[in-house]
């Protein structure tokens, strides 16, 4: 807390109302800086040390990439993040592909986080109908795509 100004800045996360595992969902307390960040102030420790070169933000780029699902937390200031992804509790399949392209990587792992979303497609519909601000529109779209080809109740 001293040296980052707040509480753990990132940590294993549990989210209620959903079946993630712990070591599946990350809670970001500030959105990492990349390099195309125009910083208005000085940006603090925690952005400072971890930085992403890169031309979009890093939680997008894993978006994008179908990666990992990002979820806001609005009522923190700065704004906080929870990331949830299959691969942060399986490292080793991102060590397989730590050399590919984007492209490939994408396509080798998306399916780790639409079996995800699929193994408790019940659950997932219920959240995102309550919580759906909460969630990043990529994400959502995810998540939606997903759903879509789940039928309810299986």
């Amino acid at each position: 807390k001293k040296i980052f100004s707040h509480d753990q800045v990132i940590r294993f996360h549990t989210l209620k109302g959903l079946p993630v595992h712990r070591e599946s969902c990350v809670f970001l307390r500030e959105r990492p800086q990349s390099s195309s960040d125009i910083l208005r102030k000085t940006p603090s420790i925690f952005r400072d040390l971890i930085r992403y070169r890169g031309q979009t933000s890093p939680l997008m780029e894993l978006e994008q990439q179908h990666l990992a699902l990002v979820l806001i937390v609005a009522d923190r200031n700065p704004r906080a993040f929870l990331v949830i992804s299959p691969l942060l509790s399986k490292p080793e399949l991102l060590e397989k592909v730590s050399s590919y392209s984007w492209a490939e990587i994408k396509e080798q792992l998306q399916d780790e986080l639409a079996s995800l979303i699929r193994r408790e497609s019940d659950v997932w519909r219920g959240f995102i109908q309550r919580h759906a601000d909460m969630v990043s529109k990529e994400s959502l779209k995810i998540i939606q795509k997903v759903l879509k080809s789940c039928v309810p109740g299986s």
